[in-house]
């Protein structure tokens, strides 16, 4: 771990991509997560009611600390602190839980709105927490009509993600309704940013790619030099298909940035 940290301090970032991607343990990547956070820092996006949590980009960080910043926002260090992704099925079971603690909260509050008892709050959350319960019973109902064990493996994975697409569906669904009037707006902000993050659709090797050509354009390697040495490292088809990825890169950056003014 001190080996990580020196290389962090010392702002030797190549060096570092390298070793934290493949000599160090998840226990060394998560003291190194921790202090890429803490020097990085949060920010929030905001949009009437509703506020997210995010990590600074580089743009918004001092110089020196452009290459944690890029590390954070693609993630490979975060994936790196776990022996192995999480499968969707475990993914689908803390979104539930949290999503059906929330309703068991609004079952306890008072109304905010008058009329129809069917159509109030209360019941709204009441059905939410029915739907959840009855997912789970025709779930178990299809894998007691299966024969193989890796039949159903696969059947609860795939379940499992199609859940969770209905779910982010529902929670965008109701987002883009809210707007209309504010005081609508969907509890649960931590559901809705996971949901965002889980919607990042990058290659694997693609991030791998970005990362090694971030921390070597960020020691003073032009682009063309960072491309060449991504593939001689074993990243990427090609110098000019590198250089284009990060080219591309560059450009959504600026171009997410220039949304948020």
């Amino acid at each position: 771990m001190s080996d990580l940290i020196a290389l962090y301090d010392t702002k030797k970032w190549a060096e570092l991509d390298w070793t934290w991607k493949h000599e160090a343990s998840p226990d060394d990547c998560t003291v190194l997560l921790a202090r890429m956070e803490r020097d990085v820092g949060y920010t929030f996006d905001e949009n009437g009611f509703s506020k997210r949590k995010r990590y600074k980009t580089p743009w918004e960080v001092p110089e020196d600390l452009k290459y944690p910043a890029e590390v954070l926002q693609l993630g490979g260090l975060a994936a790196a602190c776990h022996e192995e992704p999480p499968m969707d099925q475990a993914i689908w079971e803390a979104e539930r839980s949290s999503a059906q603690a929330a309703l068991e909260q609004l079952l306890e509050m008072p109304e905010v709105t008058e009329g129809k008892a069917s159509l109030s709050r209360r019941d709204h959350a009441k059905n939410a927490i029915e739907r959840f319960k009855a997912i789970e019973v025709h779930t178990q109902l299809a894998i007691e009509e299966l024969d193989k064990d890796n039949d159903v493996e696969w059947f609860v994975e795939t379940v499992a993600a199609l859940k969770l697409d209905a779910f982010y569906a529902g929670l965008n669904y109701q987002a883009a309704l809210g707007k209309e009037a504010e005081g609508l707006a969907i509890v649960g902000d931590k559901l809705r940013s996971r949901s965002n993050l889980n919607q990042n659709k990058t290659k694997p090797e693609t991030i791998e790619l970005l990362e090694v050509m971030m921390a070597l354009t960020y020691e003073g390697k032009s682009d063309s030099e960072a491309a060449r040495i991504a593939l001689k490292r074993g990243h990427g088809s090609s110098i000019d298909a590198n250089r284009q990825a990060w080219k591309r890169h560059k450009r959504k950056q600026k171009e997410a940035e220039a949304e948020k003014k």
